[in-house]
């Protein structure tokens, strides 16, 4: 019940910030090649597990229908209700910890069959624990099974507070100016093993890491950019 009613209150604060936030996008033209590569199924968007509250809050299930994944931990229960009601479809599971299931393949299972359906898979990429900043295989085991592509995903404020946690958690300011772009789609064949699927991991990291330096300088020229999620036909961006 306490899980419920945090996770109430965790929407509420959720929606009352974003009302305040500047989002602006870039990269819109990379989003399409995805579609376009994916065949017009459900995509994946790869993340820092410290932009979380605002990469959801960018999409908030209305411009694109997207499925999110949360462990069964106590700590996660109350922002998945957080999430579910903003539209996002929440598939429960983690990867297995000394031997003990924790559902994480019935929940990759479920995401997959979300993103048939032309839903977008979104993946805290080095979480829930981290270490920060480092690819784990399972958005690119994901990847391989539904050869859709991989979309490097940054949500970048300009101001936020930065909490003491193992991958300093960022929650944008109110009012904060909030940058949303798309890299280039990283395509994953469906036999890749060993020491490429190594080199795949290490292009998204890379990917992520050399985007966020180029968002930076982007804010100088914030008012020119995209106010809409979508890419105009005919247009790049």
């Amino acid at each position: 019940m306490l899980d419920y009613f945090l996770g109430h209150f965790i929407y509420l604060v959720m929606i009352s910030l974003r009302s305040t936030y500047r989002f602006r996008y870039t990269g819109l033209e990379n989003f399409e090649e995805a579609k376009k590569i994916s065949k017009n199924q459900g995509l994946i968007f790869g993340f820092w597990h410290q932009n979380l509250i605002h990469s959801i809050l960018a999409q908030r299930g209305k411009y694109h229908q997207i499925s999110g994944m949360a462990s069964h931990s106590r700590d996660a229960n109350a922002m998945a209700i957080a999430t579910a009601k903003l539209g996002i479809h929440v598939v429960r599971g983690s990867s297995a910890k000394n031997g003990v299931n924790k559902g994480g393949k019935a929940a990759r299972d479920q995401m997959l069959e979300h993103m048939k359906n032309g839903i977008i898979g979104t993946l805290t990429i080095d979480g829930p624990k981290g270490p920060a900043k480092e690819v784990k295989p399972g958005v690119i085991d994901i990847a391989k099974k539904s050869g859709c592509a991989i979309i490097p995903y940054l949500v970048i404020p300009k101001s936020y507070w930065a909490f003491k946690s193992w991958d300093r958690f960022r929650l944008p300011k109110p009012f904060s100016k909030i940058i949303v772009h798309y890299g280039r789609p990283i395509v994953v064949s469906k036999d890749l093993e060993g020491e490429e699927f190594s080199k795949v991991c290490g292009n998204l990291k890379n990917t992520l890491l050399c985007d966020e330096k180029l968002i930076d300088g982007y804010f100088e020229k914030f008012a020119e950019l995209s106010k809409s999620n979508f890419c105009p036909k005919g247009t790049n961006n």
